[in-house]
């Protein structure tokens, strides 16, 4: 019924990392201009700081890449044109690995805000080989 709030949602995590690629940008451009005022043997500390901003700039892009593809993923589904011709919710439902491509992704997101606020979240055990089964949605007047 809200598909805003569904949309603000992942877009709220799409500017956080956005922010922290600014941050990093802008201290490679403060090592790079104090380097020009460093003697030369000074310089190879800047090389140094510039390549752990680098790699930090590849984990940020990686992150922003996953979480592009589970947005635009879930903006489709949410879009789906066939929702709008029938007026409701119409459910695709497919096999998944529950820890993998539920469970963990979700953890990755938000676990380490979590721990920053000291919430602690127990992943569940032994559900490596959990399929949700899938339902017949043409008997399930549930979504109808």
């Amino acid at each position: 019924m809200d598909i805003g709030h569904n949309v603000i949602t992942p877009n709220m995590h799409f500017k956080y990392l956005f922010r922290q690629l600014e941050k990093k940008i802008a201290a490679i451009d403060i090592e790079m201009r104090s380097a020009s005022e460093m003697p030369l043997k000074n310089q190879l500390a800047v090389i140094d700081r510039c390549t752990e901003i680098r790699h930090d700039l590849e984990k940020c892009h990686r992150k922003l890449l996953k979480h592009y593809n589970r947005t635009s993923l879930f903006l489709e589904s949410l879009l789906r044109e066939e929702h709008f011709a029938k007026g409701h919710l119409v459910l695709k439902a497919r096999e998944c690995l529950v820890e993998r491509e539920i469970v963990l992704p979700e953890l990755e997101i938000y676990g380490n805000r979590f721990a920053q606020r000291g919430i602690a979240v127990e992943q569940p055990k032994n559900m490596e080989n959990l399929i949700l089964p899938v339902p017949d949605l043409a008997t399930d007047d549930h979504y109808a």
